[in-house]
């Protein structure tokens, strides 16, 4: 698995050298802590050198994605809050986040939870829901409408990743665009085996 994470997202870095890419982690990456924490508490959070490298440097820990997949070299940044808490700020108007609802009404949900239009990964679904909002009191903006997306997802789904009963989910991604008043759009890139539609 991270001999396939790390080709990904080198292939990633090769593809577009100057992108600024940053690893928003969700509950699967979770899994290598929780193994840790479970089987081997005493190698939780063990660091390289203690903690300093030869230079005297402050070392990762050895066990973390950062280290695991070599991000630090690789360019690319890591959100390190929990899952379910952690979130980037596309623009002004939109944050990304792994998200923790599932079911039918996740983007609903999560729309009535957070202030802002918000995209998730966590359902393996590929979705956008609107909300409108009225404000009377409003003259230059008397009506906002926030969207809520669901991510999809590039697993391979024949099987719903062994969790048994055919799921729900959609493969696929979504596209932003943004522009420098932080309006956005957001597309759907549906994926059928062999095709990107």
């Amino acid at each position: 698995c991270l001999r396939s994470a790390l080709k990904v997202l080198q292939d990633y870095r090769h593809a577009s050298p100057d992108t600024q890419w940053t690893l928003l982690p969700g509950n699967h990456d979770d899994r290598l802590d929780h193994i840790q924490i479970d089987n081997a508490s005493g190698a939780y959070e063990i660091k390289p050198g203690g903690g300093v490298d030869l230079e005297g440097n402050e070392t990762n820990d050895a066990h973390s994605l950062r280290s695991l997949l070599f991000l630090d070299d690789l360019g690319i940044d890591l959100i390190t809050d929990d899952y379910n808490r952690a979130k980037y700020l596309l623009g002004r108007k939109i944050t990304l986040r792994h998200g923790y609802l599932s079911g039918k009404n996740a983007s609903a949900n999560m729309l009535n939870k957070v202030t802002r239009s918000t995209v998730q990964g966590h359902t393996h679904r590929l979705r956008l829901i609107y909300k409108t909002e009225h404000d009377e009191h409003d003259e230059a903006e008397p009506t906002t409408t926030r969207v809520g997306a669901e991510a999809g997802c590039m697993a391979e789904i024949a099987d719903s990743l062994g969790y048994g009963d055919a799921a729900d989910w959609q493969n696929g991604f979504l596209v932003a665009q943004l522009w420098d008043d932080d309006d956005f759009t957001l597309t759907p890139a549906v994926y059928a085996p062999g095709r990107l539609l």
